[in-house]
């Protein structure tokens, strides 16, 4: 969620919903144009905010989410909180200074 309120107040993408949410629609055509550096889960936040950023029409697909039943997740928020943070800090670069990453 702070993830999410970063991009939307810092990288002024307000409208967005969920950046980390993978349901998301866009054309192929330009996805396979984009230059990816993240090899993990960040990787869909990476595109789209890529996507975003280069002016590309990128539409968030509503989803509603529920507590797990049983089991056991393997994200570990440690390891996530330093990814999303270095994708925020390429991310910031990207679209306020033009420095490219990949």
């Amino acid at each position: 969620r702070l993830f999410n309120l970063a991009v939307q107040v810092f990288l002024l993408f307000p409208h967005v919903s969920d950046s980390s949410n993978n349901f998301k629609a866009f054309r192929t055509s330009m996805a396979k144009k984009v230059p990816l550096e993240s090899a993990n889960f960040e990787v869909g936040a990476e595109l789209f905010l890529r996507m975003l950023i280069s002016g590309a029409k990128v539409a968030e697909l509503p989803v509603s989410w529920a507590d797990r039943a049983g089991g056991t997740a393997k994200f570990r928020l440690s390891g996530a909180v330093l990814k999303y943070f270095g994708l925020f800090v390429r991310m910031f670069r990207l679209k306020y200074f033009k420095v490219k990453t990949a």
